[in-house]
């Protein structure tokens, strides 16, 4: 099955243009839910099509690779992943962990 996330599913109320790379990239392993089944948004029809969105706080990235160590990130916000070999941060829309209350 095919998937598709639109940029304006990404992050929720957003209104306002996204940069996607700072939300994902590819590679990472998202929680998403389907938002609406068939076609693609693009014009090509596919009914194996699913709409994703990731627009809810619990949705996002939980598995991401550092682009600079090709390490596995920790997450230390909702928008933010942490290489903990190189201290390098990059912009991720983060799932928050289940079981936390508001963070």
């Amino acid at each position: 099955f095919l998937g598709t996330l639109r940029q304006n599913d990404i992050r929720p109320n957003s209104s306002l243009e996204i940069e996607i790379c700072d939300c994902l990239r590819p590679g990472d392993v998202i929680l998403a839910r389907i938002h609406a089944i068939g076609g693609s948004g693009g014009g090509g029809g596919n009914s194996d099509a699913f709409v994703l969105t990731t627009a809810e706080a619990e949705l996002g990235v939980i598995q991401a690779i550092s682009e600079v160590s090709g390490c596995e990130m920790m997450p230390i916000s909702w928008k933010e992943m942490e290489c903990p070999v190189s201290g390098v941060r990059e912009g991720r829309k983060v799932a928050k962990p289940r079981g936390i209350k508001n963070v």
